[in-house]
C-alpha cells in the first residue's frame, strides 16, 4: 500500500545521503533568499516607479494648466494693449515667466526621478547583497567537509643519489 509519510522520509533520507550529510535546508533557505530577495526589490521598484510616474504625471497636468492660464492672460492683455510699448513690456514679461516656470518645472520633475530611481538602486544594493550571502550560505552548505587530519606525517627522506665515484669506482 502507497504510504506518503514513508516515502517522504525515504527520499528526504536519500536526498540527505547524496549531500554528504550537509543539511538539505540550509542550501534551500539559501537558494530561497537568493531568488526571493531580488524579486522584491524589483517589486517594491514597480511600485515606487508607478507612484513617481503618477505623481510626475499630477504635476505635468498641474503645470500645463497654470501655463495656459498664463497664455490666456496674456492674450487678454495683448488685446488691451494701447501701443507697442506695451506689447513689448507684456510679451517680454509673459516670456521670461514662461522661461522661469518651464526650469523649475524641469526641476522639480527631475528631482523627483533622481529620489526615486537613488532609492531604488539602494533597495536593489541591498537586494544583491542579500541574494549573494544567500548563494554563498548555499554553496557552503553543497560543499563537503574538508577532513581533518589526524596527524602529520614527517616529510619523505630523499632517495639517496648514486655519486660520481660510486659510479666509477663499481664500473672497475
Amino acid at each position: 500500500m502507497f504510504n506518503f509519510d514513508d516515502q517522504f522520509k525515504e527520499a528526504m533520507e536519500m536526498w540527505n545521503s547524496s549531500m554528504g550529510g550537509t543539511p538539505w535546508r540550509v542550501w534551500a533557505e539559501g537558494l530561497e533568499k537568493s531568488t526571493v530577495g531580488p524579486l522584491e526589490s524589483v517589486m517594491k521598484a514597480q511600485s515606487s516607479m508607478m507612484k513617481a510616474s503618477q505623481q510626475l504625471a499630477d504635476k505635468e497636468m498641474d503645470f500645463i494648466r497654470h501655463r495656459m492660464d498664463e497664455r490666456f492672460a496674456y492674450m487678454r492683455e495683448l488685446c488691451s494693449c494701447p501701443n507697442g510699448a506695451e506689447v513689448a513690456h507684456i510679451s517680454t514679461e509673459f516670456w521670461q515667466s514662461a522661461f522661469e516656470d518651464y526650469r523649475d518645472h524641469n526641476a522639480e520633475q527631475l528631482h523627483i526621478l533622481t529620489k526615486t530611481m537613488s532609492e531604488n538602486s539602494a533597495q536593489a544594493s541591498d537586494a544583491l547583497t542579500e541574494s549573494l550571502s544567500g548563494l554563498k550560505a548555499a554553496e557552503e552548505a553543497l560543499t563537503p567537509a574538508k577532513p581533518t587530519p589526524a596527524a602529520k606525517r614527517a616529510p619523505a627522506r630523499p632517495k639517496a643519489r648514486a655519486t660520481a665515484k660510486a659510479t666509477s669506482s663499481s664500473e672497475e
